[in-house]
């Protein structure tokens, strides 16, 4: 919720946020509660880096800055919208996090188009339920379904940047479970030899591994990122 009570306008200013506290309002040395916040927090850098389009994103965001719930800080000169630029070694941990989704998202080109897929060009990027079958009509309506993947072909990643320069595209699938349950996510059939990598887990950062059979398991309230492999 929003906490904007120090503006001195009863609480009536601003918008109301769409938020989740995890179990406690406010600040709290809860470890189950600090865990999910931080792993939310993972979550949406890594939705934001890898959406197609700009990424929106303010500055202090990189090293997890607050307001402490003020939403309008507009007319705060003091510690509510300053900048701490001491970082803590949580802060770094983040940082390196932060960083880690842009330069995936700069280094394969399916997570920077410039347009939207069009016609045959949409089976490019596919939307997929835990057991690999296609989501329908039917499953996007329904409000509990809240683990799916997203796959992203090669070709869908433009040949060249802005500026005219060859980028690579690599096949990526992207898979998200917001239940509060553990979940198994049925693999894509290979269309070649290459398998998958797992380049981002926001449940357990780690560096690059090989996914080995055809099943991930996703842990509760996670997003993980596959690449194809280079074989090259």
């Amino acid at each position: 919720h929003k906490h904007n009570e120090a503006n001195g306008e009863g609480g009536r200013d601003g918008h109301h946020d769409e938020s989740h506290n995890w179990g406690v309002e406010g600040p709290t040395s809860n470890k189950r509660v600090v865990r999910l916040r931080e792993r939310a927090r993972r979550n949406l850098t890594a939705m934001v880096a890898l959406s197609a389009g700009v990424p929106m994103w303010l500055g202090g965001d990189e090293f997890g800055r607050t307001q402490q719930g003020n939403n309008n800080a507009y007319c705060q000169d003091n510690e509510i919208s300053w900048f701490d630029w001491e970082l803590a070694a949580k802060d770094k941990e983040f940082l390196e996090f932060v960083r880690h989704c842009f330069a995936l998202r700069r280094r394969n080109a399916v997570f920077r188009r410039r347009r939207h897929l069009h016609g045959a060009e949409s089976e490019l990027a596919r939307w997929l339920q835990p057991n690999g079958d296609r989501m329908s009509r039917d499953e996007w309506r329904k409000p509990e379904a809240l683990c799916l993947g997203l796959l992203l072909d090669e070709r869908s990643g433009e040949p060249q940047d802005e500026a005219g320069q060859p980028q690579e595209a690599r096949t990526a699938l992207v898979l998200l479970n917001g239940e509060p349950r553990t979940r198994g996510f049925q693999l894509p059939e290979p269309a070649d030899e290459r398998g998958w990598l797992e380049v981002l887990n926001t449940a357990c950062p780690h560096d690059v591994r090989r996914i080995r059979g055809d099943h991930v398991r996703l842990a509760p309230h996670s997003l993980v990122v596959l690449e194809r492999e280079d074989t090259r």
